[in-house]
């Protein structure tokens, strides 16, 4: 199963990969079209904010999204069992997360989700303020370099910046999202090709789509590897839960 699941996260961030260098391939071998689409940087840009709200809103409600691409949204323990683990939003309390989550008063925050919002509403707001001719500061080909580091980080997260520190996992995701962003900005700037505007924009939710199949496979690892015995995601059971929710 170990394998199985190392050949879908290899085969995951490959095609992720391969769409990002196709990107790289599309804008460097891309000659301006002349044609003057008044429509298209209105279009783009309420697709990709669509785009943003809808990450935003499963972020900060992932209760109604949780059951198909998380944990659950558990925050409950049985009394008096020993080594039970107390589970609060989609992260097992167990110390065994310490790196993905992080503590605000009485409040608990997941790192990664956190990021991606952060990362969404700066998108947001960046789209406003471009798509509407206000900024024209982020276009170019040293923006659009940028949204590519930014989105490698995001998405070989787990292989070079799985450090344990939960202040790195929230910066990665942020760069992860906002990159996406100066990616779409550079790019229609360059390009001025709404196909390939909206080729990025689709590649962009395959890209979260990945990333989150690459934090459950993470997290499968790390429960695989817990002494616990009596946890929800106990070895007896993780290979069942993670099955039906890893494609």
């Amino acid at each position: 199963m170990k394998f199985t699941h190392n050949i879908t996260a290899t085969l995951y961030i490959a095609l992720s990969l391969l769409g990002l260098f196709l990107i790289i391939a599309l804008v460097e071998s891309s000659h301006p079209t002349t044609a003057n689409l008044s429509w298209r940087k209105p279009a783009i840009g309420t697709l990709f904010s669509i785009v943003c709200i809808t990450g935003i809103l499963a972020g900060v409600f992932p209760s109604k999204c949780s059951s198909t691409i998380h944990f659950g949204r558990i925050q409950s323990t049985t009394r008096g069992a020993e080594n039970e683990t107390v589970f609060s939003g989609h992260h097992p309390r167990c110390g065994q997360f310490k790196a993905h989550i992080f503590q605000i008063g009485d409040k608990v925050f997941c790192a990664g989700c956190t990021g991606l919002i952060i990362g969404a509403v700066l998108s947001l707001f960046g789209v406003v303020m471009c798509f509407t001719n206000q900024c024209t500061l982020l276009d170019g080909p040293l923006v659009f370099w940028v949204g590519v580091i930014g989105v490698c980080c995001g998405l070989l997260q787990y292989h070079f910046f799985n450090w344990g520190s939960y202040f790195v996992h929230l910066i990665v995701n942020v760069l992860f999202v906002f990159g996406s962003f100066l990616l779409l900005i550079s790019v229609d700037a360059i390009t001025k090709s709404w196909i390939i505007d909206v080729y990025l924009i689709v590649l962009s939710v395959f890209w979260v789509f990945t990333r989150i199949s690459l934090s459950q496979m993470d997290h499968k690892r790390i429960c695989s590897a817990c002494p616990m015995e009596r946890c929800k995601f106990s070895k007896e059971k993780d290979e069942e839960l993670y099955s039906r929710r890893i494609p």
